[in-house]
């Protein structure tokens, strides 16, 4: 080897050591990082026009390495044992695949004993980053484990590198392969935004690589039929699927501002196959109007309500194609705001959506409904204010049931933290002392002395497990 070819083969083989060592204390980034090395090593060493002898070998002992450490890392972060008592089993399963691999020279065996692991440890630490995964029992981690991810391009997949393109072949066909004869199996979710959220789905590879994927499936479990999911109806990927991928069975949506019309509109070009509406929320932050320093304008919680019903009805049009619909999210998260998503607070508490979905499911409002913000007013909605400006601001509430209600009100800075396609976000911090009193349905905010933009929050409870919050953009001038 030359000069050159020996610092990056040892700059590579160092970097797989170094990077399993942040699992413990990053384990979603380090783990994404550590996979992204393993596809692409090989392809730095031969574009250096140097391919390690038992570069195989190799691969795997490092494989295991990361991995362990992995294993390790569930057994000091992971509190729900059940997820815990399936990582166990797929690590050890995966091990007793590599030694049998190393002993016998069969590559077949690396097929039988796929790595699981890995997907099933980055499913969890996704769940962990932003809900409680104790809130989810056996049943529920043993479907994830039967989930089968699909390579993302934005988190380093590449549908040109041959060799990640087998590597997901494989792990698809042992998943179908361990899981077809599930009892709660429904059908196989092959994929979801893979094209990126952010695409206009014109790219073929993608397209091609799942109608492969799905032909797979099928040989290995004729049984089930194959949904893909993807971000829009929009007309070009829905033109992209019907041209290069025909073994596709059902068509998965994610839609938000224009869920109500994404049947009819994949309808409209072409798509006659069944439908799901695989994610439907409020109208999405890129949907929105912004302020004038760039901040999205959450829609409040009865839009929010109004628009969850509206889908739902809209569906109900087209109950000949669509096979039904799952909102969006059954649970709390932060992306843009902590409040945009989900449909419950963070300490438990049902928003006004939960009970729109309630009526759209039974045909009923629910024994007890969560309280609706009618208005805030105030002089900082959508504007720029000076530091250290004292602002009144009352809001008024309605309750359908006349519970009484109580009230909290905080200032929070504008997230900074923006992700594309629902990746973890971190949640920006609340300013001490912005808010007097917090606790009524009127107070008078303080504007921080720290120039920047902001979010005045509003939350009102009922007591019974109901609540609504609402928020205001504004900035605070330099």
């Amino acid at each position: 080897m030359t000069t050159e070819v020996t610092i990056v083969f040892w700059s590579v083989v160092a970097a797989r050591f170094a990077l399993p060592l942040f699992i413990p204390r990053f384990p979603l980034p380090a783990i994404i990082a550590c996979l992204i090395l393993d596809g692409v090593d090989q392809t730095i060493f031969q574009s250096f026009g140097f391919d390690p002898p038992g570069y195989q070998n190799y691969d795997k002992a490092m494989d295991l390495f990361y991995l362990a450490i992995a294993y390790l890392t569930t057994m000091q972060n992971w509190t729900r044992t059940s997820a815990a008592s399936i990582a166990k089993f797929l690590f050890f399963y995966r091990l007793v695949g590599v030694l049998l691999f190393e002993l016998t020279g069969a590559r077949l065996l690396l097929l039988v004993f796929a790595n699981t692991f890995e997907y099933f440890f980055i499913a969890y630490e996704l769940v962990r980053t932003r809900w409680d995964p104790r809130r989810y029992g056996l049943r529920w981690w043993l479907l994830m484990a039967a989930g089968i991810w699909i390579g993302h391009e934005r988190h380093g997949f590449n549908y040109s590198d041959s060799a990640q393109l087998d590597r997901q072949r494989d792990a698809v066909r042992a998943a179908v392969t361990k899981h077809r004869d599930h009892p709660a199996l429904l059908l196989w979710g092959l994929g979801n935004e893979m094209e990126g959220p952010e695409s206009d789905g014109r790219d073929p590879r993608i397209w091609k690589d799942l109608d492969v994927l799905a032909d797979i499936v099928k040989q290995a479990d004729p049984h089930h039929p194959v949904m893909t999911v993807i971000a829009g109806a929009g007309e070009s990927k829905i033109k992209g699927i019907l041209e290069h991928y025909p073994s596709l069975d059902i068509l998965g949506i994610n839609a938000y501002a224009g869920a109500g019309g994404a049947v009819a509109a994949a309808r409209r070009v072409g798509w006659k196959k069944p439908i799901v509406l695989a994610e439907f929320g409020p109208h999405g932050h890129w949907e929105v109007a912004k302020t004038t320093w760039g901040a999205p304008i959450e829609p409040s919680g009865r839009e929010k309500a109004a628009s969850y019903s509206a889908t739902m009805a809209q569906l109900g049009k087209h109950r000949d194609v669509c096979l039904g619909s799952y909102v969006f999210l059954w649970g709390q998260k932060q992306e843009v705001t902590a409040t945009w998503y989900g449909m419950f607070l963070s300490t438990g508490e049902k928003l006004p959506v939960v009970d729109a979905t309630s009526r759209g499911w039974t045909g009923k409002w629910p024994a007890n409904r969560a309280p609706v913000i009618v208005s805030i007013d105030t002089a900082l909605r959508e504007t720029r204010v000076a530091a250290g400006k004292s602002i009144s601001a009352k809001a008024v509430a309605e309750d359908a049931d006349a519970d009484p209600l109580t009230w909290q009100w905080a200032v929070v800075r504008e997230s900074t933290d923006r992700k594309a396609g629902g990746d973890a976000e971190s949640a920006p911090p609340a300013v001490a002392g912005a808010v007097t009193p917090a606790d009524g349905p009127a107070a008078v905010i303080v504007t921080p002395r720290e120039a920047g933009a902001y979010r005045l929050f509003v939350t009102v409870r009922d007591g019974r497990g109901g609540a609504c919050t609402d928020n205001i953009p504004f900035f605070v001038e330099p």
